[in-house]
């Protein structure tokens, strides 16, 4: 039999007691402090966009793909996926739009954080900054 001390000072949003071995494949985050702190860069993310000046139909192409992220990320399980392509999507009007070079910094920012915490999902996101 194995025994498990848990101390009162200690604090987790998960506790995995485990007898043998424990295999965790893909992240292995808090879904609840995951989904509060997505809504947070989304929230972010579309401040700083307001900051960009860009033309009438770039702005409203970006806004709806931030529209459509901020719903994905609403719903009872977000779909990381459909949330980063989205991501890529707006990305990609930004970067034609010139918007990520110089002024940028701030959206640049909120996206590669957003990049990351999609994990895998994220990784197309990640790697179309990275050419910025």
């Amino acid at each position: 039999m194995t025994t498990f001390n848990i101390r009162g000072d200690q604090k987790a949003t998960t506790i995995n007691n485990v007898g043998r071995d424990m295999v965790v494949e893909g992240n292995f985050i808090s879904a609840g402090s995951f989904v509060v702190e997505l809504r947070d860069q989304l929230s972010q993310l579309a401040t700083e966009v307001g900051r960009l000046e860009l033309p009438a139909d770039q702005r409203q192409a970006v806004e709806v793909e931030l529209a459509g992220a901020e719903a994905a990320a609403d719903a009872e399980e977000p779909d990381a996926g459909g949330i980063a392509g989205r991501l890529e999507k707006a990305t990609t009007v930004l970067r034609d739009a010139g918007a990520l070079v110089g002024g940028g910094t701030a959206v640049v920012q909120s996206l590669q954080r957003l990049g990351e915490l999609l994990g895998p999902a994220g990784h197309a996101l990640l790697a179309l900054l990275s050419a910025i």
